[in-house]
């Protein structure tokens, strides 16, 4: 039921100034997560099949919003979340920083490139370059589906 005298724009102004405090070092979120006594994961891994069926059922609806929304409106959207607001550099930031995301799987995926262009036969004729080139992406996947970085790190 509305608050007599709420509006949408009071509304919204009370939501985003709860959330900047939650939000805070300290705040509601911080406590929130900090008390958690079950790993999250887990028990949404136990969802799977759930989710699975959700995302199905929901795949109709999906399809028509997409569809639904212009080139314009996308990048109008896109450039005012990413660019106007500054949350792609502050994103990017964050990534690069040491031990960040960004930075950690650079230190790992670089020093694996370097070992195996090293393995790499030599180069020559076409044949030879094409079965080069073949091996490198066998080695690239392998660091793909063997050695990337835990979900969430």
């Amino acid at each position: 039921m509305a608050k007599r005298g709420m509006t949408a724009a009071k509304m919204t102004t009370a939501w985003a100034a709860g959330m900047q405090a939650a939000g805070a070092p300290g705040g509601a979120y911080e406590a929130g997560i900090n008390a958690t006594q079950v790993n999250p994961m887990a028990l949404a891994a136990q969802s799977a099949d759930k989710w699975a069926a959700a995302v199905a059922a929901a795949k109709p609806r999906w399809v028509a919003r997409l569809n639904n929304v212009s080139t314009a409106s996308w990048k109008q959207a896109a450039i005012g979340k990413a660019v106007t607001n500054g949350s792609l550099a502050a994103g990017a930031e964050l990534a690069a920083a040491q031990g960040g995301r960004y930075s950690t799987f650079a230190a790992n995926f670089y020093q694996y490139e370097i070992a195996g262009l090293a393995n790499l036969g030599p180069k020559g004729s076409y044949a030879q370059n094409k079965a080069r080139l073949s091996a490198y992406l066998d080695y690239l996947h392998a660091y793909k589906t063997a050695n990337m970085l835990p979900v969430g790190s």
